[in-house]
């Protein structure tokens, strides 16, 4: 790469509306990237307290808890 000072300024500003460009399409890969994995965990969590539920209260149709 260049050095910034054997760019025209018309140049330099190029390169930085690039950078940020780039940079607005990282920040929201990572915030999808979050909340993908806000959600997965949520639901793993919402399967295992049901799990926990199931396990705890015996089902109508086995009274005994079987």
């Amino acid at each position: 790469m260049y050095p910034t000072t054997a760019l025209t300024p018309a140049q330099r500003a190029d390169m930085y509306a690039q950078a940020r460009r780039q940079a607005q399409l990282l920040r929201r890969a990572a915030i999808a990237d979050f909340w993908s994995a806000a959600y997965r965990l949520a639901a793993d969590a919402l399967r295992a307290v049901q799990h926990v539920l199931q396990r705890a209260v015996p089902h109508s149709k086995h009274p005994s808890g079987v």
